[in-house]
């Protein structure tokens, strides 16, 4: 499998928007929504929606620089979607709980899981033979403070759907380790041995929507499944699925978009949920004892008084 040249990270997603309406395209109950974005602020962090996420990228996956930008025309003309061009880089989209500012986790027990769901149209003509990525990835660090992530991503793992377009027949799974390179770059990824039925993706500025589901299946696997399906989320065009029997990751805390070379993608409506409830990163429990602390202090003055 070819190595992608960019990515992108994101969120969650819950309700019809612009008749793009994300409905279950599998059996899992919906659960707790972490990430929610349909990027009407573009691609920052809108404090006032808990759901929302602020989007990076990864400029190690390419050696040159590419677009990754809000963009409008192709889902709604009246609000931007996320638009991905090669020559790029890797598009990252972190969880934050519900304070809206401070980053958070989901790590999954057995039985328990997590789902992305987002819509994707293609918007070169004409389209080109390629494929591009969709992942769910834990970043050990959350450094991320501009849109160039750099070497920061350099330790991202998780898994991934790769999906082809044109005349490429793909609907692969596969894991990246991050040890080394960037997310979808290096030699850290392999893909995961299981079914697939790969769908035909070849009809410019159609809707489509992809579904990435993981579920810690044992304490030591995961079940990884792949669901592409028409806009609305009625009509399988393609699946895959797999099982890690040797799995070691089931953190999660980002959102990975990636494409390859000769690319134009959009992303909107995007959309992450679990059934485990997300917990503060270890770094943010001295932002929030300190908060709370200053807010006893202030009531016991108050009080004083």
């Amino acid at each position: 499998m070819s190595q992608f040249g960019a990515t992108f990270k994101c969120g969650y997603f819950t309700a019809s928007i612009v008749g793009f309406s994300l409905l279950a395209s599998s059996s899992v109950a919906s659960g707790v929504t972490v990430l929610n974005d349909d990027f009407t602020d573009g691609l920052s962090n809108d404090l006032t929606n808990t759901t929302d996420v602020p989007w990076f990228t990864d400029n190690t996956a390419s050696g040159s620089f590419g677009t990754v930008s809000p963009t409008s025309g192709g889902f709604n003309p009246s609000r931007p979607a996320l638009q991905m061009r090669y020559p790029g880089t890797a598009a990252v989209g972190t969880f934050y709980n519900a304070g809206g500012d401070v980053p958070a986790s989901v790590t999954l027990g057995v039985g328990d899981y997590i789902r992305l769901r987002t819509n994707f149209l293609l918007d070169e003509d004409p389209i080109l033979n390629g494929s591009f990525s969709i992942g769910l990835y834990n970043s050990p660090s959350l450094t991320f403070t501009t849109a160039n992530g750099g070497s920061s991503f350099n330790d991202d793992s998780g898994y991934r759907a790769n999906l082809g377009t044109g005349t490429t027949s793909l609907a692969e799974l596969a894991y990246e380790g991050g040890t080394n390179s960037g997310i979808l770059a290096g030699t850290d990824n392999a893909t995961l041995t299981g079914v697939s039925v790969a769908p035909a993706l070849n009809q410019r500025r159609v809707s489509y929507l992809a579904e990435l589901l993981i579920t810690r299946s044992t304490a030591t696997s995961n079940t990884v499944a792949l669901t592409i399906s028409n806009a609305a989320g009625t009509t399988v065009l393609g699946t895959a699925s797999a099982i890690d029997a040797s799995a070691t990751q089931f953190t999660f805390n980002e959102v990975v978009f990636g494409i390859n070379t000769g690319d134009r993608r959009q992303f909107d409506n995007v959309l992450v949920e679990t059934s485990v409830t997300p917990v503060p990163e270890p770094g943010s429990f001295v932002f929030l004892a300190a908060a709370a602390a200053g807010l006893t202090l202030r009531r016991r003055k108050a009080i004083a008084r």
